[in-house]
């Protein structure tokens, strides 16, 4: 089931140690999965940095300062070395955005949550990254999806992300990257 925001004050915790990290007295901030933006209305809250937001919500409603829409269509028309920080906070899993953004050579922080979806599913595209073929994962998908930790890992591997930096809890990944 879909809960906004789990592990609420963990995930506001490690934006701030990503906005600390920055060294910087004011950050841009792409948000690409907005909901209300709970999120980053407390960490602003928490910190003296001017924190200024892009924000991009599907559901529309739920967030009247962010643009409406798939953050997929909106990705290639922005210029992402304007941010200092994308954030993919996702429901499921973040494969399609981190990977857009990590091939078009964004050198800031990327906070990521990546969660495996019910029956631990993870994306068919990072999947077939790590080598494994369509046909293996429709016909034994709950033992491929055993590797995707692996395979994210490999992935972020292969683009030269060393490290990642957050909270692993089984199936849900919470972390950033940066080069």
């Amino acid at each position: 089931m879909k809960t906004d925001n789990s592990h609420f004050d963990a995930k506001v915790r490690l934006r701030l140690q990503v906005v600390a990290e920055t060294g910087k007295d004011t950050v841009t901030v792409l948000e690409l999965f907005a909901g209300k933006s709970l999120l980053w209305s407390e960490v602003k809250k928490r910190t003296d940095v001017n924190i200024r937001m892009l924000s991009i919500e599907k559901e529309r409603g739920k967030n009247p300062l962010a643009l409406g829409g798939d953050n997929m269509k909106f990705l290639p028309s922005l210029d992402l070395s304007q941010f200092d920080i994308i954030d993919i906070d996702a429901y499921g899993s973040c494969f399609n955005q981190l990977n857009f953004v990590i091939e078009h050579d964004f050198g800031g922080y990327i906070i990521c949550t990546d969660i495996q979806s019910m029956f631990g599913r993870t994306s068919d595209q990072l999947l077939e990254r790590a080598g494994f073929t369509h046909a293996m994962i429709k016909k034994i998908p709950t033992l491929i999806n055993a590797h995707a930790n692996d395979a994210l890992w490999s992935y972020l591997a292969d683009y030269g992300y060393e490290h990642a930096t957050g909270f692993f809890l089984g199936r849900k990944k919470y972390f950033y990257i940066k080069k």
